[in-house]
């Protein structure tokens, strides 16, 4: 029987043009944040995540702290559910254009990072302009903040795909400090998750 054992390494990478920092680092999201802020010129900003995170721990409330001292906040929608329901993406909208929002904040795993996407990507549909800009500031391992794609599952249930290269968030924040609250079994989950990518 032949093996088709290959060493040989091949495929493909790019970077996005939208991204314009990943800063990292144990309570770096205080200063990591007001530069982001700046340099995308996000003026007010829907922080988007998940309701045990936003009900269970401070994590959010430091990020609303922060946006508030820079007259940056708009509003904390934390209505984002496991697989980001397209029922949840539509009132995330709403809720972004109700409070005249110019850029997101993800906090949280995949599915609020995913949601935002789906989020400024219908605003772009609907509106013709520019795809605006999200902060992901990511508490799990799920990765979702470096891709240009994301997932959501649409009224009947079903899984629905969307890519663009301007969906990629434009500023990424690795906090070591908001991964503390972050549950272990999660942890033990996405590891063997993250195994499963790999082999």
């Amino acid at each position: 029987m032949a093996s088709q054992d290959s060493t040989e390494l091949s495929g493909f990478y790019c970077w996005t043009d939208t991204l314009k920092g990943v800063h990292y680092g144990p309570g770096s999201t205080t200063t990591a944040l007001p530069k982001l802020l700046d340099t995308l010129g996000i003026k007010t900003a829907l922080i988007v995540t998940g309701r045990s995170l936003y009900d269970k721990t401070d994590v959010v409330k430091r990020i609303e702290r922060i946006l508030r001292e820079r007259n940056a906040y708009g509003f904390t929608f934390y209505d984002i559910g496991q697989h980001s329901p397209i029922s949840e993406i539509r009132r995330g909208l709403d809720i972004f254009k109700q409070y005249q929002c110019d850029g997101i904040v993800s906090v949280g795993g995949g599915s609020p990072v995913d949601a935002s996407k789906a989020i400024l990507y219908f605003l772009q549909k609907e509106t013709n302009g520019p795809t605006l800009p999200q902060i992901a500031i990511p508490t799990t391992l799920s990765a979702a903040e470096y891709s240009i794609g994301a997932g959501f599952t649409d009224d009947e249930g079903n899984k629905v795909a969307i890519s663009s290269q301007s969906l990629a968030p434009a500023g990424i924040i690795l906090d070591a400090e908001l991964t503390l609250e972050t549950p272990e079994r999660l942890w033990s989950a996405l590891s063997f998750q993250l195994l499963g990518f790999v082999y």
